[in-house]
Formats: structure tokens, sequence, C-alpha cells
């Protein structure tokens, strides 16, 4: 709490989230924190957030600084889909980097969205025949469209990402940008 009040880095090397004291202990630091109106920034760095406490503590820290890193940030909520879509909602930019499981680059997929894709094709034909003593060229000209929805960005393309580049999602103004990281 000290930390906090001083603006200053409290760093814990947690190496499991089964620790449930020490756990708890954090948890309630931080809760103690939020109901005093302290503004501080949580970072959590890839551990697994099995624990209900510190997963519900997460996810009530609306209107809070908090920076999440994880190679599996969908793993990291041990795949439920309600703590996922609370603190991705509450997003304000979101940094994708390339994600190894397929489940997890679909959830991203989805949480930034479709569109509606059309496809446009056009054909045509023609050809000269022999008619009534003479020659006729006769052509056909034809268009058909199609409407599919379509993610913005597909699975496939967050799990190609190379090892420097990143995809940064606007959640404020729905852009896009897919970059290298020099």
């Amino acid at each position: 709490m000290s930390a906090i009040k001083n603006n200053k880095v409290f760093c814990v090397d947690l190496n499991s989230s089964g620790n449930a004291l020490l756990v708890e202990v954090i948890v309630n630091s931080i809760n103690v924190a939020i109901n005093r109106g302290f503004e501080f920034t949580l970072l959590v760095d890839d551990i697994a957030v099995n624990n209900d406490m510190l997963k519900n503590t997460l996810c009530q820290r609306s209107g809070q600084n908090n920076v999440i890193c994880s190679k599996d940030f969908y793993a990291l909520m041990s795949g439920n889909d309600n703590a996922f879509n609370t603190l991705v909602g509450e997003t304000e930019k979101t940094v994708l980097l390339s994600h190894g499981s397929h489940i997890s680059c679909e959830k991203w997929a989805k949480y930034i969205g479709e569109y509606d894709k059309i496809d446009v094709q056009t054909n045509s034909h023609g050809g000269w025949s022999h008619q009534h003593g003479g020659y006729n060229y006769g052509s056909n000209y034809g268009k058909t469209m199609s409407d599919k929805r379509e993610f913005k960005i597909k699975p496939e393309e967050i799990n190609r990402l190379g090892a420097s580049e990143v995809i940064v999602y606007d959640n404020q103004t729905g852009s896009l940008l897919q970059t290298q990281v020099i």
C-alpha cells in the first residue's frame, strides 16, 4: 500500500496464481487502494488467472489503468468468456501479437469484429455465329453479387504474425493498424 501512496513501483514475482495466500494479500491490497480512491496502474504479466478472487478484482477495476501482457490472453483468463469479454470490452487500445492457439485467434478476431463483404463477379462471353447466310457477332455481359460476413482480421492472420509484427486495434474508433516493431 505504501508503494501506491508514494507513486512507486511494487513488483511481485508470483510464479503461480495457485499460491492462494499471496494472491489473497495482493487482491485485498488492491481492493483497499481502490476503495480509498488511489489511482494506480496494475500490470499483470502472463500469469494464469485461475484464482476467481484475482479475476474478479481485475474485472471490477473499471475506469482504472490496467496493463495486461500475455502470450495468450484467452488462456490467461482460463478460457472464461465472461472474464475475457469484461476486460477487453473496457480497453482503449489492444496490441495483438502472434498467438499459437487457434481458439485465442478466433476470440480476438470476433472481438475486433466483422464487416459485410460484397463480392462482384463480372462475366462476359461473345463470339461469331453463322446465321441466315451471314456472320454475326453476339456478346453477353453479366454481373453476380454475393454478400457475406467476414472478420476484419482473420484468425489465421493473427496466427501468422511475425515475431516483430503487431496489430493495434483502437476500441474507441475501430481503426486497425498492422505494423512492424523495430
